[in-house]
């Protein structure tokens, strides 16, 4: 007589209750971090999604070649990627972006 195996224990365990495991944790990751939304984007959410991406991504690029930027500055800038405009402001008031009126 021959037992099965760990890895075939684990096939047969994700078979049967791994979709279930895969949307608790799911729900816990939401419930707790806050991430993982479905989130039902249009096509022009999703575009100035990507326009955002790309800005970001390229202000990457910029930064690691040989630019001529202080490590202050530039530190600046990598601290500031990714944060809402609001958040930005609040930490560089002296940069603040000037309002059209």
């Amino acid at each position: 007589m021959s037992f099965p195996d760990h890895q075939e224990l684990s096939k047969g365990w994700w078979k049967t209750r791994g979709s279930h495991w895969t949307s608790q944790l799911r729900n816990e990751v939401v419930k707790h971090r806050n991430i993982g939304h479905h989130w039902n984007f249009n096509t022009e959410q999703k575009n100035l999604l990507q326009t955002y991406h790309d800005a970001n991504q390229l202000s990457l690029e910029c930064l690691n070649s040989d630019c001529n930027v202080s490590r202050k500055v530039r530190q600046e800038i990598e601290d500031s990627l990714l944060l809402p405009i609001e958040v930005i402001e609040q930490q560089f008031p002296s940069q603040r972006r000037q309002e059209t009126q």
